[in-house]
């Protein structure tokens, strides 16, 4: 087993975890519907599709996590390495930790994504007054936190092999000395 193989078995248990959330969704998703009001069809419309689209997108990436696994390793390990062993190289185990810890950064606030965009769809077009400037702050701070968190996660996934060099240089692993 090289570091490809190591990275490519990564991003497949990402795959499986980005499908059970798709599956925790569905009821979410399905409930709007149960609670639709005909005096407002779109603002129950738009949160509709908006959880729709998060489920979609979910499924979407499980399958190109878990089907395209070995090209996505390749992509992170251009060049597979000898097999790895007791002695493996703590940098490559990083980049590939690193890159897996991104995309569950950049996966994970999928479904609350979906949700702020709903709720301030809902709030536009559902409330017969104008939206304070509490809720708006109130969804621009939820929505920037998703952006932030997802902003993180690409830049762990697309920068994961110079983060474990960095993260080499600055503590190497296996140092006895935790002074830190």
């Amino acid at each position: 087993m090289n570091r490809q193989d190591v990275a490519a078995l990564a991003f497949r248990l990402v795959g499986l975890w980005c499908l059970s959330m798709a599956f925790g969704m569905l009821p979410t998703v399905f409930s709007v519907f149960v609670a639709w009001d005909s005096n407002h069809p779109w603002a129950f419309l738009g949160m509709a599709a908006t959880g729709f689209a998060s489920l979609v997108l979910l499924l979407a990436t499980a399958g190109v996590l878990f089907f395209l696994a070995p090209r996505l390793s390749t992509w992170i390990f251009p060049e597979a390495g000898e097999p790895l062993s007791v002695q493996a190289n703590a940098t490559d185990v990083q980049a590939a930790a690193f890159a897996v810890l991104g995309l569950f950064f950049l996966i994970s606030p999928l479904p609350r994504l979906g949700s702020q965009v709903g709720v301030i769809w809902f709030r536009i077009l559902h409330s017969t007054t104008p939206m304070g400037i509490g809720g708006v702050l109130s969804s621009a701070t939820s929505l920037l936190g998703v952006l932030l968190e997802m902003t993180l996660g690409a830049v762990l996934f697309f920068r994961a092999r110079h983060l474990a060099a960095w993260w080499e240089r600055i503590h190497p692993l296996g140092t006895t000395d935790d002074r830190a």
